[in-house]
């Protein structure tokens, strides 16, 4: 989905994107909750491809908002209509309860009363499109935590107006005609129609913003909008009409000769007419038929439906083809309409700029294609801005990288004072593949993160391998007041050393709320490698701040050959208190130091309720130093009210190694409630 942020001259914003070196970092006005509570619009839609900007104000004249604080809330309001003037208005008024509350808002259009649930939008299409397709073009938005203080920048707007997005539900088809020599030059087309569409569908326009055809639906033939000469266009829902064998188009030229054509066997496009998508047919006009030249699709939603190893992808994402497109500097956010953009951010800072202050936010979703992706930042260039995934996804992410951080960001660092704050949130990575050569660190998100960079509400899936640096599912290298919050890791994470499922290695970093869900942590465990095998951190270094790693959850398998934990391979770091945090999975130490929740302690402040629910695996007979909850223990650090499963780790001591002299509290019993 794409944003534009009303501003009064459109083409400004075009040349100011096409302009580089005219770039200059936008002033931010403070947001204004509005003082009478009065919920306000602002509505756009996507717009063709030609645009600069890619979207366009909202051509139609009313829409329907949903305000859902849940049922009985007397601010809850269904289906308000609003109607387009100077402004919007709604016929009722709408009420915020407060800035800080979430609401779900859904928006559809053109309105139809009698809606009572958003996820059952019932639409009929117009038969009649010759005057126009505004009419026809279903279009929703939604968003399903909204919360104002939240949103700054991204769906509220200075003047308190939500920045209602919307996108196009239906298929649009263009036609393009060109007419055989036979047909004299004065000879045009004076009518199209389209046979055989479906006249009514029903629509989900929540997040899922699914649309079927109605159980009451008919087939209805459509008149087609006449654009220009030998140019028509119209919006519907496929029907039999677009079936291999039908007649699908009657074609009434000037001269009152009448052409049709049928879809061929093979049907129109691969996988059928999808919606959301805008298709352009050339088609030539004969003596006695009609023959189609090309088919190409002019998004709305950019072609391809993508299928993964693992997981077939939703049509709505823009695909990559490997270019670079400038962005539009209009206001911060600055929005990544497609994945060329993205890859323009990449180039500029690995250019030397390293966007301090500004933000970027996606727009919609992206494919990557599976195209070798060049980390944004790296030795010596780091980003330094804030980017917003705002709940869309990348697909096909891959990177390899020789020698260098890898990962959709490589380098990511605020200033050496740490006078800001670099924040990543709200995206999801799928199925990506990540790798470095170099004595240096891969992670899904990004690869080194250094000096208050925040990572925040992201989830990610796929495979990351580092041959010889560090590697971890989201981070490489997480450093100095820097934090994973709110994190999700799907993956499998492979090298020879300070691997972890969520961080490879941290040295200074705040972990809180993440989780590894599923996946694989395998250290190569011939010769050397194998050290510092972690399910959810590698290595947990040196620090003089305090730090914390709390509310955290591992199910993953562990594999390592020394420095092996359900929780942390080696943990170094004299300041860190860790609490909350659990373990299930299998656990495989091939020669030793493996414990359920730490392979080697050898600094730390405390571990509080921590707990190992898993299975121990020994391999070979050689294994020593193995804990049912710490392998080897050489340090101070005081373990309160943590426990291990033992059914399932049998006849394993709590602490593989312990301290000369050190008492240890751990139960063999898994807490009742965990």
């Amino acid at each position: 989905m794409k944003k534009l942020y009303l501003l009064t001259t459109v083409a400004l914003l075009a040349l100011s994107a096409c302009d580089k070196d005219r770039m200059r970092q936008p002033e931010i006005p403070a947001v204004g909750f509005p003082e009478d509570g009065v919920v306000r619009i602002s509505a756009n839609a996507d717009a063709p491809q030609t645009r600069a900007d890619g979207t366009d104000e909202y051509a139609g004249t009313t829409l329907g908002l949903f305000l859902d604080y849940g049922s009985g809330d007397r601010l809850t309001m269904d289906n308000v209509r609003w109607t387009k003037d100077s402004g919007w208005k709604a016929d009722r008024q709408m009420l915020w309860k407060d800035s800080k509350t979430a609401v779900k808002l859904y928006a559809y259009a053109p309105y139809v009363s009698g809606q009572d649930d958003p996820a059952k939008i019932e639409f009929s299409i117009p038969a009649d499109q010759s005057k126009g397709t505004t009419g026809a073009d279903l279009v929703t938005w939604a968003n399903d935590s909204f919360t104002p203080d939240n949103n700054v920048n991204e769906n509220f707007t200075t003047d308190g107006k939500v920045l209602i997005t919307f996108s196009h539900r239906l298929v649009k088809l263009t036609f393009n005609f060109e007419k055989g020599s036979q047909f004299d030059s004065d000879v045009t087309v004076e009518k199209a129609v389209l046979f055989g569409t479906t006249s009514k569908v029903l629509c989900d326009a929540t997040a899922a913003s699914k649309v079927s055809a109605a159980a009451d639906a008919a087939s209805q033939n459509i008149t087609l909008h006449k654009l220009a000469d030998l140019k028509y266009e119209a919006v519907f829902c496929p029907g039999d009409g677009q079936k291999p064998g039908a007649t699908m188009l009657e074609v009434k030229m000037s001269d009152n000769k009448v052409l049709s054509y049928t879809v061929p066997s093979g049907g129109l496009v691969e996988g059928g007419l999808k919606f959301g998508y805008a298709y352009e047919m050339k088609m030539r006009l004969g003596k006695d038929k009609i023959e189609v030249g090309k088919i190409t699709l002019n998004p709305w939603k950019d072609p391809g439906r993508l299928t993964t190893g693992e997981a077939e992808i939703d049509p709505n994402v823009d695909v990559w083809d490997g270019t670079v497109e400038p962005y539009v500097v209009a206001t911060l956010p600055i929005q990544i309409e497609n994945a060329a953009q993205l890859a323009y951010l990449a180039k500029e800072v690995n250019e030397g700029k390293d966007f301090s202050g500004w933000t970027f936010q996606l727009s919609k979703d992206l494919s990557l294609a599976g195209i070798p992706w060049t980390p944004i930042g790296n030795m010596p260039y780091s980003f330094s801005g804030s980017f917003y995934g705002h709940g869309h996804k990348i697909y096909g992410l891959k990177v390899n990288v020789e020698d260098g951080y890898a990962g959709l960001f490589g380098r990511v660092k605020s200033d050496d004072n740490l006078t800001s704050t670099v924040l990543i949130q709200n995206l999801t990575i799928v199925d990506a593949d990540v790798a470095t050569s170099g004595l240096s660190a891969a992670g899904i998100i990004c690869g080194y993160a250094d000096n208050n960079v925040k990572i925040y509400n992201c989830e990610v899936s796929g495979t990351v391998t580092a041959q010889q640096g560090f590697a971890g599912g989201v981070v490489g290298e997480l450093r100095k007041s820097s934090t994973l919050e709110n994190c999700k890791a799907s993956v499998k994470v492979k090298g020879l050393e300070a691997l972890g499922g969520l961080c490879g290695i941290t040295n200074g970093g705040t972990i809180l709320g993440c989780s590894v869900s599923s996946g694989e942590i395998v250290g190569i465990t011939d010769g050397s490698g194998g050290q510092h095998i972690g399910g959810l951190v590698g290595v947990v270094d040196h620090d003089l701040d305090d730090n914390t790693i709390a509310d955290c959850t591992v199910n993953s398998s562990v594999k390592g050959r020394i420095g092996v934990g359900g929780l942390f391979g080696t943990f170094l770091g004299a300041y860190y208190t860790v609490s909350n945090c659990t373990v299930s999975g299998t656990v495989t130490v091939t020669e030793g130091s493996c414990g359920g929740l730490v392979g080697y302690v050898s600094e730390a402040d405390s571990f509080t309720s921590c707990g190992f629910d898993g299975f121990i695996v020994k391999e070979g007979d050689n294994v020593v130093d193995t804990g049912a909850a710490i392998g080897f223990d050489n340090s101070d650090v005081t373990f309160t009210d943590c426990w291990y499963n033992g059914a399932k780790t049998g006849d394993l001591k709590p602490v593989g190694k312990e301290k000369d002299g050190k008492e240890y509290s751990i139960s063999n019993t898994k807490p009742s409630g965990n």
